[in-house]
């Protein structure tokens, strides 16, 4: 919708795009009101489909493009420029450029090639914001799923960014140390647990393996075993992930 306003104010000329189902998913002017109704397969938007090539229609209800057009005799449209959304060589939908008076038609028709080419570019964008928008979606998935795990998990998991704040913590780490998650992030890591040199660890991006520390909670030192490992970029530190287990439960587990 956004590329099709901006198209339509630059050009003075309507917009309008379908699916690969030739269904109506934006548009301007007078298409702005059938956004969502599905287009008939005897237009010349089904013909693009099928043939994935851009048409060019000077006269409409005379051009051969039109001639299986079932609704030609109520066409308004005084021109017509159309191109394919392509993403990995699969039609995923069609863009085009309408004119519905004569002023809209010379701008149509002054320059196809140039109008041509600057449509299919704007193909390209809409169908790099289609893959951009499916790795969003994907990349949430794998974020759900990996706090499943991490919520599932016994130990507590903390992840700290490259000045020790603290940007996430699952429920068994919230549970330890006795905190509700959303008060802690972006607090200092180093604030929460006593005798943790989270500094000193960031700044030489050494591991930090089983080193016992503690948390007053209520009155009394809780002990803890944590392990901390940077995470880095090549040599550059850009946080780190530390692994807590309460001393009492160590404990138990070694007797």
């Amino acid at each position: 919708r956004q590329v099709a306003e901006a198209i339509a104010s630059v050009l003075a000329v309507e917009v309008t795009i379908v699916d690969e189902d030739l269904r109506r998913i934006a548009g301007t002017g007078c298409f702005a009101g059938t956004v969502g109704d599905k287009l008939d397969k005897a237009t010349v938007f089904a013909q693009v489909l099928r043939e994935g090539k851009c048409f060019v229609i000077a006269n409409p209800r005379e051009d051969s493009a039109c001639k299986t057009c079932e609704v030609k005799k109520e066409c308004v449209e005084h021109a017509e420029v159309c191109c394919p959304i392509l993403l990995d060589k699969k039609i995923i939908g069609i863009i085009a450029l309408v004119a519905f008076n004569e002023i809209q038609r010379k701008t149509l028709l002054a320059q196809p090639d140039g109008l041509l080419d600057f449509l299919q570019r704007m193909a390209d964008l809409l169908s790099s914001k289609v893959v951009e928008a499916e790795r969003i979606v994907q990349l949430k998935n794998i974020q759900q799923q990996m706090t499943t795990v991490l919520n599932t998990v016994q130990e507590g998991i903390i992840a700290v960014d490259r000045k020790g704040i603290i940007v996430d913590l699952n429920t068994s780490a919230a549970k330890m140390l006795h905190v509700d998650k959303n008060e802690v992030v972006g607090t200092d890591l180093a604030q929460q647990l006593s005798g943790l040199p989270i500094g000193n660890i960031l700044e030489t991006g050494r591991d930090f393996n089983n080193h016992e520390v503690f948390r007053l909670f209520k009155g009394r030192r809780i002990y803890y075993i944590i392990s901390v490992k940077p995470w880095l970029d090549g040599s550059d530190v850009r946080g780190a992930v530390a692994t807590l287990r309460e001393l009492s439960e160590v404990r138990k587990f070694v007797s």
